[in-house]
């Protein structure tokens, strides 16, 4: 009965420059009035320290468990969890979920899908996107990341070009990468 929005956002309304210090968890229960609920800053995570570089993030929950996954700038995507979609939240890993250079993209824009049968995945990229399927416990890849094969792409800049935070979704039978 409650909706829950996790999200970056500027430091400053008229901010030009992506300066982001910290991630929001939003919650509303007729998703018209939002209230924040919770903030996540860096220095809670295995970064260790302020930055002006909190991307991306997406959220799921598994078996209890919330995991909220977030991207630190273009380099790093990590994760914490919590027993509740509030928070609080505990950095489980120490270091990156996924790793500068554990694929030729930059590691940023994760989107999180979990399958019928419970099996996670997540998919990230700028310009070309990578999928890996989850381990069981949502914080552990279960194999290497494999580059996205996408045909005719169409993104903001124009035919053939991709651009940035690819989200996964299943529908009536028929998975959409968007």
């Amino acid at each position: 009965d409650r909706a829950y929005l996790y999200a970056t956002h500027d430091a400053s309304p008229t901010a030009t420059n992506y300066h982001m210090e910290n991630w929001w968890v939003w919650a509303s229960d007729d998703l018209v009035h939002w209230r924040q609920v919770s903030t996540l800053k860096p220095t809670e995570t295995y970064f260790g320290r302020p930055s002006k570089d909190c991307w991306a993030t997406d959220a799921i929950s598994r078996n209890g468990k919330y995991y909220f996954y977030f991207s630190m700038g273009p380099r790093n995507i990590g994760v914490v969890m919590g027993d509740s979609p509030e928070g609080p939240w505990h950095d489980p890993l120490g270091k990156p979920l996924i790793p500068e250079g554990l694929s030729p993209t930059e590691a940023r824009d994760p989107g999180i899908f979990q399958a019928a049968d419970g099996t996670g995945y997540i998919v990230f990229g700028t310009w070309d996107y990578f999928l890996a399927n989850l381990n069981d416990d949502m914080i552990s890849l279960a194999e290497t990341p494999r580059r996205l094969i996408v045909t005719s792409p169409a993104g903001p800049y124009g035919p053939g070009k991709l651009d940035d935070k690819p989200f996964l979704h299943e529908h009536q039978g028929k998975y959409y990468l968007s």
